[in-house]
């Protein structure tokens, strides 16, 4: 037992504080046994009871506190603060004492038992009283006081469920050792029906697939949809206010605005969009389970085609060019060993049968002894399937694109650069982040956004060619931005701590690829809040796009982009959840419901079909079958113009260097 305050005494003491006593040993030595237990005692009821008798011989690890002031936030140092406890056990008498109605902020219990030591007891009182309130399971035992038989006096176990339509104390029976022996049968569940209470929220409808804004003009998505999971089954209506609204920023001073200062402030009971788990915000507020994990992911432009003149290489790659190289020289050797006797043939003629099967030509010669027959025959199996594996292949990337090898991780995307080695491949700002924003706040629409990237890419590109470097600018007085000198990574400005946490990465990828970051500023005018300025960007080449993984592939989707690709690696992998009022009680049953939800699958199922919603909503590209054309066959002509000047070359050394002959 571990003690805090000062020492205690038995003084003369009411007819009834026997019964106290005893009721309040029988709950430590019965439901509470084998828990982590505070407990506090009034000071107008510690006079009357013996507690150095009542918690000797307990086994119980007991922190008893005992403290005459109502600052306990400052009365202890940070060391001498007792850990969050299991069950805090208060005993007081006729009126309420300040730990009720001003708990400090370190005190977290998972369950609150209040002993009234005095005749009279107001229940609804203590019911209401703040610590009460925000405890997830609280039980009350009140005296039933015979002034005429004192010792057979008992007590009532009281509970209330304050989210029901009638919040009146509830008599859970008569307290007996042998009826509450566990904690469960002591505490029951409060908020297990939350009697059609009417929660208000804060949304985002710009934050799919999470939570969106349909056509029809509904607002849908995962957290809708468990939202209304949990509804059902907790009876509870909620109504929301949609706006387009930052996140949150914590201040020096530890207030939030934003989506998350409106919870903070109570305004809100709380946040359902894109809201991943971090260490300042457990903090600050109380958060559900995760329901989901993603993290943010990299849009950049596909890389360019290779030449389609190259489109015969294709099919094989060069180690794969050079295996059949190596065992064309092989068969020739073996077939002219093989045959050297029965047809007598030259190496190159050999070669030349090899070849034969090869291109798909009968052989000229076929040899008659079985080991001859027999290599020729499973070199022409080979040769089939080399043919067969080489002309599927050929008539895929003849019509498809054959594109550079993309970027596929973090460090890639770390040491890669959208520009060339002299000058950055960016957008020349002029701190064109800031004008985007600032330019007589009228609608910026599509047509003269794509016109400006075009100029501004061009602008680029005549700088590169002239290989200009930023010190020439600035000796001629001409303000360059920063983005001009490397930053080619672009993400709205809403109040995601990426920026942040990529600023003050110690890892080094991390790091530099905080040293690359642009930040838009949102734009309410426009469609998707300023996320346009980031896409146009990245078609354009000169940035990549960092925002959440889904909503970035759905974004692009929507904006008839698709010459574009994620990165497999995504960056601050998270787990997404609800958050909630610090101290909120019943926030641990949307811990039940969504452990049932994840495990039942259907927090996938819905993220997957809103998904595939997207994917056939129209907005895509039309998928047609390609057709051959004179581009698509660069390298089959080129092959035949090489093969026709080398059998020119070859007919003309025969005329030059055999001398016709005629037959006798």
């Amino acid at each position: 037992m571990c003690r805090a305050g000062v020492s205690l005494w038995p003084r003369p003491s009411p007819s009834w504080t026997p019964v106290a006593g005893r009721v309040l040993r029988e709950a430590l030595t019965g439901p509470l046994s084998g828990h982590q237990v505070m407990l506090m005692v009034d000071d107008g009821v510690q006079r009357s009871l013996s507690l150095d008798l009542l918690l000797t011989g307990l086994t119980s690890p007991t922190v008893l506190l005992h403290t005459t002031t109502h600052n306990t936030d400052n009365h202890f140092t940070t060391q001498q603060l007792p850990t969050a406890q299991d069950v805090l056990l208060v005993v007081v008498g006729t009126g309420s004492p300040w730990l009720l109605w001003s708990p400090p902020g370190w005190l977290s219990p998972r369950a609150v038992l209040v002993l009234v030591a005095a005749q009279t007891c107001s229940a609804r009182k203590h019911f209401q009283s703040p610590l009460l309130q925000n405890t997830p399971s609280v039980a009350l035992l009140c005296l039933n006081h015979k002034p005429q038989t004192p010792e057979y006096s008992t007590y009532s176990v009281m509970n209330h469920f304050p989210l029901s339509a009638n919040p009146e104390p509830v008599l859970l029976g008569t307290w007996h050792p042998d009826t509450f022996t566990t904690l469960e049968d002591l505490f029951q569940d409060q908020f297990q029906d939350f009697g059609g209470k009417s929660l208000h929220l804060t949304i985002s409808p710009d934050d799919a697939p999470l939570v969106y804004q349909r056509d029809d003009g509904k607002i849908d998505g995962t957290c809708i949809r468990i939202l209304d999971a949990m509804s059902s089954w907790l009876n509870f209506t909620y109504t929301y206010k949609s706006a387009i609204i930052d996140w949150g920023e914590r201040d020096e001073n530890g207030s939030y605005d934003g989506m998350l200062g409106e919870v903070q402030r109570g305004e809100s009971a709380m946040v359902i969009n894109y809201f991943t788990i971090t260490y300042q915000r457990t903090k600050d507020f109380d958060y559900s389970v995760s329901f989901f994990t993603e993290g943010f992911g990299v849009m950049l432009r596909d890389p360019p085609p290779l030449p389609q003149w190259q489109g015969i290489l294709y099919p094989y790659t060069g180690v794969v060019w050079a295996s059949v190289g190596g065992v064309v020289i092989l068969a020739t050797l073996v077939y002219y060993c093989a045959s050297i006797r029965e047809l007598r043939l030259s190496p190159i003629e050999s070669f030349m049968i090899v070849l034969q099967s090869l291109m798909n030509q009968s052989v000229s010669q076929e040899p008659r002894v079985w080991v001859s027959r027999g290599l020729l025959g499973l070199w022409l199996l080979a040769t089939w399937v080399l043919r067969v594996s080489y002309t599927c292949n050929l008539m895929a990337f003849l019509t498809v694109p054959v594109l550079q090898p993309p970027l596929t991780k973090l460090e890639q995307l770390a040491e890669a650069d959208l520009r060339n080695d002299e000058w950055p491949r960016a957008l020349p700002d002029l701190n064109v982040c800031e004008h985007w924003g600032r330019y007589s706040n009228t609608q910026l629409n599509p047509s003269i956004l794509n016109t400006r990237v075009k100029l501004l890419t061009a602008l680029t590109n005549v700088l590169e060619e002239m290989k200009f470097n930023r010190d020439l600018f600035v000796s001629l007085g001409i303000p360059i931005g920063d983005s001009l000198v490397g930053r080619w990574l672009c993400m709205l400005d809403y109040g995601e701590f990426v920026p942040e946490a990529l600023a003050t990465s110690t890892h080094p990828i991390l790091a530099r690829l905080g040293t690359k970051l642009d930040l838009v500023p949102t734009d309410g005018s426009l469609t998707y809040e300023g996320e346009e300025h980031c896409v146009e960007m990245v078609v354009a080449g000169t940035h990549a796009h960092v925002e959440t993984y889904s909503y970035l592939r759905m974004l692009f989707r929507d904006l008839g982009h698709h010459n574009v690709y994620t990165l497999r690696e995504q960056l601050y992998l998270g787990n997404l959840a609800f958050f909630f009022t610090k101290n909120t009680p019943w926030e641990y049953k949307f811990d039940v419901g969504m452990r049932r939800l994840v495990e039942a699958g259907l927090v996938w199922q819905w993220y997957s079909e809103i998904m595939e919603e997207d994917r056939h909503s129209g907005k895509l590209r039309e998928s047609r079958l390609p057709v051959l054309s004179l581009s698509h066959l660069q390298g089959p002509f080129l092959l035949l113009v090489v093969g026709g000047g080398l059998a020119t070359i070859t007919l003309l050394a025969e005329r030059l260097l055999q001398p016709n002959t005629t037959s006798p």
